[in-house]
C-alpha cells in the first residue's frame, strides 16, 4: 500500500516513515557490513599497492561508503 494512501486513511506519519525506512534500511546494512568485511579481508592484497595510506583506514572506508 503507498504511503500516501495510508496517511490519507489516518496511519500517522512515524509508523509511515518507519514501515518506508525499515524495508530499505536492512539490505543497505547488510551490504554495508559485508562491504567493510570483505575489504578488511582483501586489504592484505592491497597493501603493497597503496602509497602512504593504510588499506584499514577508518576515514577511507567511510569516505567509500558515503560516495557509493
Amino acid at each position: 500500500m503507498s504511503s500516501l494512501l495510508q496517511m490519507a486513511l489516518g496511519a500517522h506519519r512515524e509508523a509511515v516513515l518507519r514501515r518506508v525506512l525499515g524495508g530499505r534500511a536492512r539490505p543497505v546494512l547488510l551490504g554495508m557490513v559485508s562491504g567493510i568485511a570483505a575489504a578488511l579481508a582483501l586489504s592484505r592484497l592491497l597493501r603493497g599497492q597503496l602509497y602512504a595510506i593504510s588499506p584499514n583506514d577508518p576515514f577511507i572506508l567511510g569516505s567509500v561508503m558515503l560516495i557509493v
